[in-house]
């Protein structure tokens, strides 16, 4: 093992404690954003008129939101730059610029628009997009897994240490746990898509609740599709539709791993073989004991006639004898 100098190691840790941190920042950013969202969201709209409502509180939760959105974004520079460096990848991806976008969408000039032209309240209602920064209970999770720690220890055939990208411990940990996995991730997708549906349906449905929402989700993620809940705006049904697409392919890769589960691997059918094994023989074992016992039986009887024909030859030559002396 390479000996690696003392400096070194203490700035090693150092830097993996500092990214730590910021990873740690970024989730509690990300989820103050969306929880100032979600009380605009519901503060900030009048269930009477039907429209967006010009509030102190309001106005709050955008500050809040774009205050909180230029930090995370900061942080997120610093960690993503430090990972692309460790991995050795280019310092700019079509992920990386994805992931900036849906983070910069929540700061100004983002967050409002000019009412004319533009349909009243088209931008607050699009900052629902706030809710794709969930994804950072995924990253914490994967930063503080095993795999991320062992990262450095765990080399290739080429030597170099293993890379834990975000797809390679998204596919560790479908396979790992899969109903776990599956469980949790709908479930949160579930309750997001339900808000997200609220908001855009709120104004054309105004009998519409979260229960509701949560209802037509399941029965559209499930792919059975009643039909007594409909969506009427157009944002509605591009949630209907990526609902349906991935309760699709969520449910085709949790049935392959029932199956997958379900199906015995080579230890387990040696272990059905033996048991199967002792199950007869434990079904036969009357029938092994009583020829056993009939076999005894068979072979003591014929000990018997030899012990006793032995006793009649002896007793024949030594009457044999006694007449020879006599003689």
């Amino acid at each position: 093992i390479p000996c690696v100098p003392w400096q070194s190691q203490t700035s090693g840790q150092y830097q993996r404690r500092v990214h730590g941190i910021l990873i740690n920042s970024i989730a509690l950013l990300h989820g103050t954003s969306i929880m100032s969202a979600t009380i605009m969201f519901f503060i900030g709209w009048e269930a009477d008129r039907l429209q967006w409502s010009h509030t102190v509180s309001r106005e709050v939760c955008k500050c809040i939101i774009s205050l909180c959105t230029l930090l995370a974004f900061a942080c997120t520079v610093v960690v993503r730059s430090e990972q692309h460096r460790e991995f050795k990848y280019p310092r700019l991806t079509m992920m990386l610029l994805i992931e900036y976008m849906f983070i910069l969408l929540h700061v100004p000039p983002f967050t409002f628009w000019p009412e004319d032209g533009w349909e009243k309240g088209w931008m607050d209602t699009w900052n629902i997009l706030v809710f794709v920064r969930s994804y950072i209970i995924y990253e914490v999770l994967r930063v503080r897994s095993p795999l991320w720690r062992l990262r450095r220890i765990n080399f290739d055939n080429r030597g170099d240490p293993s890379k834990v990208t975000g797809f390679y411990y998204f596919k560790y940990s479908m396979s790992s746990n899969p109903l776990k996995f599956f469980g949790c991730s709908s479930v949160v997708l579930m309750v997001l898509l339900s808000g997200s549906m609220l908001i855009f349906e709120r104004s054309y449905q105004p009998d519409m609740d979260f229960r509701h929402c949560i209802y037509y989700m399941i029965i559209v993620f499930t792919s059975v599709g009643l039909g007594d809940v409909v969506c009427i705006t157009w944002q509605g049904r591009m949630l209907t539709i990526a609902s349906a697409v991935t309760g699709f392919v969520f449910l085709s890769i949790c049935v392959g791993f029932l199956f997958e589960a379900i199906e015995m691997h080579d230890v387990e059918m040696e272990i059905k073989e033996n048991h199967l094994k002792i199950m007869a023989w434990i079904e036969y074992r009357n029938f092994a004991a009583i020829l056993i016992q009939r076999w005894w039986r068979k072979r003591s009887k014929k000990l018997n006639i030899l012990s006793k024909k032995k006793k009649y030859r002896l007793r024949g030559r030594s009457s044999e004898t006694a007449k020879a002396h006599r003689g």
